[in-house]
């Protein structure tokens, strides 16, 4: 067996694992992603070879062959001919279409899904003027038979512009006052301006034009946007999906337009805005991607030289627009819930979290988003919690609270920072605090020892106490311990202590 002729069998082979192992993948995803991956190293191999011979094609006892008409409207159509072959019934023909100069390790056009899988004939209407490739491989019967490939040029005729003059037309559109709003202008831009390609045939940025593409689409047209704006971009590529990551304040952050945009069409089908895109992956960090099964690589182990540097929530969205702390699942908003149980005295709060949330926009209006990762969500929250300003009584407060990871989400309030005049450390040696003993007191944070038992009556009665830190040996509180001191914070894991804080409408925090 030739050379080639194992090469081919050897892609054919891994080209039916992908679809296999593609088949239960979640939407949206392309599962003929890694199969057109594979399928350009095969052109990318046979064109070295062709190079190396002198020849644009290799065939084994057949002469194979492209030829290309053209349309005045741009409009390409290939054909595969077979010398010496009068039935080509049982022949597949694979095709892609490439921007040998902008995208040589990629297509436009892959049409490896259904109506024109195997096809012996194929058009595509060229949007922007440049250079291309069409490259052929042929089997039979699962075979591998040869493989050819043409060069031509779309020339600009005022009606072709080049991708880049499209791309600059659009950033001139979607300049913002900062990076940060440019760079969700053109999010906003091509995910309002485009859909999903049902038929998992459109691969390439010219999605810009044409509206239709899959993740590949999404994610070329965004780095070009990107970089005509001088914001710094790079594609994030996983085993089925593609995506972004980009450079906002110095800091980098992962965005995936393709899943913010909701929709999906035939080519030629719907309206040029598909309607309820949103901004969920917009900025996010490595850590809320990379438990997404489809962005496996997040942390750049594939693809992607930034993808493990994204480690800030500080340009998402939610963050970064202030609607975070208003999210909620169908009970209630997330942030109201975790500080209403420690308004309680409670000090862990769990929840599940959902797939669905709500959230009130800046105008006070309900908007609704579809979570489809708790990650995400969890993520925003770890993010907004340490920012969150939180007003008890008449006291305004910075909550510092953990998240921890999971579909379960787990809040520990562990302090408070709070303005603070000075702070009673009591001698290791206390064993008691004797009744009156720092009544009217001016310190604001008050630390009693390990060996402490007991507080006294009116101990620290109308002192400026706001903080409390209570050690587990501490079994008595007088009842009046605290009288007239306004909001309390204990900050403990004395059983004592907590019960003591919930009698007295006290805020417990962890140590």
């Amino acid at each position: 067996m030739s050379f080639l002729k194992k090469l081919g069998f050897a892609v054919l082979l891994v080209l039916l694992l992908s679809v296999a192992a593609n088949a239960g993948a979640e939407y949206p995803v392309d599962p003929t992603f890694s199969q057109m991956r594979a399928f350009k190293q095969e052109e990318l191999r046979y064109k070295a070879r062709s190079e190396k011979d002198g020849a644009k094609g290799y065939s084994d006892g057949v002469s194979i062959s492209i030829s290309g008409t053209k349309s005045p409207a741009q409009t390409l159509t290939f054909t595969a001919k077979v010398d010496g072959v009068s039935d080509v019934s049982g022949y597949e023909f694979h095709w892609g279409i490439s921007d040998s100069d902008r995208d040589p390790y990629g297509y436009l056009f892959y049409p490896q899904h259904g109506d024109l899988l195997g096809k012996k004939t194929i058009k595509y209407k060229f949007y922007s003027a440049g250079n291309y490739e069409c490259f052929l491989s042929v089997s039979k019967d699962g075979s591998y038979v040869g493989y050819a490939y043409v060069s031509f040029t779309i020339a600009e005729d005022g009606t072709h512009p080049t991708i880049e003059q499209k791309a600059a037309q659009i950033v001139k559109t979607c300049k913002g006052s900062s990076n940060w709003e440019t760079a969700l202008n053109l999010y906003d831009w091509l995910t309002h301006h485009s859909y999903y390609d049902a038929s998992l045939d459109y691969h390439g940025a010219d999605i810009l034009f044409y509206g239709y593409g899959v993740c590949d689409s999404y994610s070329k047209a965004y780095s070009l946007l990107c970089e005509t704006a001088g914001i710094p971009v790079e594609r994030c590529l996983g085993p089925n999906h593609a995506w972004n990551t980009l450079q906002l304040g110095g800091k980098w952050y992962q965005a995936d337009a393709t899943w913010d945009d909701p929709n999906s069409a035939q080519p030629g089908e719907g309206e040029a805005v598909s309607g309820y895109e949103g901004h969920l992956f917009f900025c996010v960090n490595a850590a809320a991607m990379k438990e997404i099964s489809s962005h496996a690589y997040s942390d750049g182990s594939q693809e992607g030289e930034h993808a493990a540097d994204c480690t800030s929530m500080d340009a998402n969205y939610y963050i970064h627009e202030g609607l975070w702390k208003s999210f909620g699942d169908y009970y209630g908003r997330y942030a109201d819930q975790i500080l209403e149980q420690f308004a309680n005295g409670y000090q862990v709060y769990e929840q599940s979290i959902s797939t669905w949330v709500y959230y009130y926009d800046q105008d006070g209006n309900q908007q609704s988003e579809g979570f489809r990762y708790s990650s995400i969500l969890r993520e925003i929250l770890k993010a907004g919690f340490p920012k969150y300003i939180f007003k008890y009584g008449n006291e305004e407060m910075k909550v510092r609270i953990t998240v921890s990871d999971g579909p379960v989400l787990t809040a520990k309030l562990t302090g408070w920072d709070i303005t603070e005049t000075g702070t009673l450390t009591l001698p290791k040696k206390t064993t008691q605090i004797l009744a009156n003993a720092f009544e009217k007191t001016a310190a604001t944070t008050v630390v009693i020892p390990q060996g402490c038992k007991t507080i006294g009556a009116r101990a620290f009665a109308n002192s400026g106490v706001r903080t409390v830190k209570i050690p587990a040996s501490v079994t008595t509180i007088a009842d009046d311990a605290f009288y007239s001191c306004g909001k309390i914070i204990m900050v403990t894991t004395n059983e004592t202590a907590i019960e003591y804080a919930r009698e007295h409408n006290m805020m417990v925090g962890v140590p």
